[in-house]
């Protein structure tokens, strides 16, 4: 595999490029630190703004409009992913 940036989007980016292997997603996977959003204990009322991500792509929200909203990944991609990075975590 070559050497790319290792974040959630590029890893999930490289795995449907079949530039890494399923292997692969969950030995790297150890190494990231996956972002949790900020705010989701708030009350919606008084406090309605939470933190999806923190833009450097390791948010699972930084996988689905990168790669599911432009149609890279489908949901059943993302489902098998997201099982591979959990087993890592």
């Amino acid at each position: 595999m070559k050497t790319i940036k290792l974040t959630l989007v590029s890893l999930a980016t490289a795995w449907l490029a079949g530039a890494a292997t399923d292997a692969d997603v969950t030995r790297l996977a150890h190494d990231i630190t996956i972002f949790t959003p900020e705010g989701l204990d708030e009350d919606p009322m008084t406090e309605p703004d939470i933190i999806w991500s923190n833009n450097d792509g390791n948010a699972w929200f930084d996988v689905d409009s990168d790669l599911i909203d432009t149609h890279k990944m489908t949901r059943d991609q993302r489902k098998a992913f997201t099982t591979l990075v959990l087993a890592a975590q």
